[in-house]
């Protein structure tokens, strides 16, 4: 009670992780307090031939150089709190922290020019028995590439056929693959026969219908973004945990997920968009750089048809459709939620946050694939949202942003933007104005560019003699993967979307006739 604004509050606590297993561990100095102090004491494991080595991201820390008792010390001081901002990059990425891990036999001798070589061939090696066709394999890869002329219409078949086909379990769990009358293999043949298995399982099947149509077929290690961005130099291959599949094409080699189930045949998960693979060859490996999807690609529709009554309420119905990346996202987050949650859910994440808006008759219609289009149908009333007085009615027709602040409000910064992907928004609302009633001039607002970044656009017109006002907006983000903006641009970044906020806001007047 007696902590008052302005206070120093002084704290101190102790962790103690006994038989913890420190292989990989994070030592992270960035608290969500400032700290006088940090220290994190690690007793190595003492086994014959096993060596623990440390890789420092922008520590702060300072290590002992002898143990005491056995154990080393990592100190840093005078730490200040970390702050998470909207749109930053992963944490790990702009803080300091060590990893703690082992290494053993040969890999004690790590070198940087031979570290990748050695790691890419062992993958390589137990991936090239796992993906050897049958005459099963190369049927089946016939009757879906049939016609095909090229090899990247091969490639298109065959994802799509993954997409539409091949069942994915997200679950390893046995029982799970049991209950879908499916086994757990790491045998792209077996995975074929039974039309399904895990997503691991699905890149093996995937690369062995390409191997089957005589594509030049090779694994590649990839990481993501949710932690850190992945360089060369960072020589753990824990650092690139995930198994992709690429294909050989004249343009280079074309990357392919094949267990996502929620985006298109070519898109990639955006936690691994424009991140570092490595490209695993029985006599060589080499980097690639994964795409980042176009802005078109994940986009995100809301259409409106609604009637303005005489006492300000605007109602009726919206829908709210999805592609690409989003469309990934809400079909996870929606997965078996019903009832009061949905309506909860809906607000948050659809943004649909408008003061005052209410929500009925939500249905959500999935299709009939996970990677096509999800859609989001609701009843919606605002309840005197328009001013209303005798001889006027005032109404903000860009209802589902207006009320919205803008989307960075903060006049300082401390990091970085980067937004998570691409994306594209259309809004198209309609409003029934009522008998009595007409619009007096629009508004014509000039759209808002930054070059090479976004574009946003909004008009208004009429329709039906004047009885119905149709509002468009059209905001573009992302363009050729320009998704991270440095600090020293923030200040311009803010001031553009302050300027949308401000046409998003933009009123329309009625007079009586």
């Amino acid at each position: 009670p007696s902590v008052t604004a302005g206070a120093i509050v002084e704290y101190r606590y102790r962790l103690e992780l006994t038989d913890h297993w420190s292989n990989r561990a994070k030592l992270i100095f960035r608290l969500d307090l400032p700290a006088q102090r940090i220290a994190y004491y690690f007793k190595p494991l003492e086994y014959p031939g096993v060596r623990p080595r440390t890789i420092e991201f922008r520590s702060p820390a300072r290590r002992s150089e002898r143990p005491i008792d056995g154990w080393y010390e990592f100190l840093a001081l005078r730490q200040p709190a970390w702050f998470e901002e909207p749109d930053s990059p992963p944490a790990l990425q702009v803080t300091g922290w060590v990893m703690l891990y082992y290494t053993y036999g040969d890999q004690n001798r790590r070198v940087t020019a031979s570290y990748w070589d050695d790691i890419a061939e062992s993958h390589a090696r137990k991936f090239a028995p796992s993906i050897l066709p049958d005459e099963d394999a190369r049927a089946l890869a016939d009757s879906i590439t049939k016609r095909a002329t090229t090899a990247e219409e091969r490639v298109r078949r065959l994802t799509a056929w993954m997409r539409s086909d091949f069942h994915v379990v997200e679950s390893t769990s046995r029982d799970t693959l049991e209950f879908y009358g499916l086994l757990e293999t790491d045998n792209g043949r077996v995975a074929l026969k039974q039309r399904g298995g895990t997503p691991e399982a699905a890149q093996l099947a995937f690369a062995t219908l390409a191997k089957a149509c005589s594509l030049k077929v090779r694994e590649v290690r990839v990481g993501n973004s949710s932690e850190f961005y992945f360089h060369p130099n960072m020589q753990d291959e824990a650092f690139l945990p995930n198994r992709r599949v690429a294909v050989r094409l004249d343009a280079g080699w074309y990357v392919v997920d094949a267990g996502a189930q929620f985006l298109a045949p070519d898109m990639l998960d955006h936690l691994e968009e424009s991140q570092i693979g490595l490209l695993c060859g029985l006599d060589s490996a080499g980097f690639v750089t994964l795409p980042v999807a176009s802005p078109n690609r994940s986009q995100v529709r809301r259409t409106a048809d609604l009637e303005l009554l005489p006492d300000g309420t605007v109602r009726g119905e919206i829908t709210f459709a999805v592609t690409g990346h989003l469309n990934d996202q809400y079909r996870r987050r929606y997965e078996g939620v019903t009832g009061a949650a949905l309506d909860t859910l809906l607000r948050r994440e659809v943004n649909w946050q408008a003061d005052g808006m209410l929500l009925s008759d939500i249905r959500i219609d999935r299709g009939r694939r996970g990677e096509g289009e999800m859609r989001i149908h609701a009843r919606a009333e605002w309840p005197g949202v328009a001013t209303v007085t005798s001889k006027r009615v005032i109404l903000q027709p860009a209802l589902l942003e207006a009320r919205r602040p803008p989307r960075f409000t903060s006049s300082e910064r401390r990091l970085p933007v980067t937004f998570p992907f691409a994306w594209t928004e259309s809004d198209s609302i309609r409003i029934r104005i009522p008998e009595g009633w007409k619009a007096e001039a629009l508004q014509a607002p000039a759209p808002v560019t930054s070059p090479g970044l976004a574009d946003y656009s909004i008009s208004e017109h009429l329709e039906d003699d004047g009885r119905t006002l149709v509002t468009r907006r059209s905001l573009v983000v992302g363009y050729e993967g320009n998704l991270g903006i440095p600090l020293e641009n923030y200040p311009d970044l803010k001031k553009l979307f302050e300027r949308i906020a401000e046409h998003d806001r933009l009123a329309v007047s009625l007079v009586k006739q």
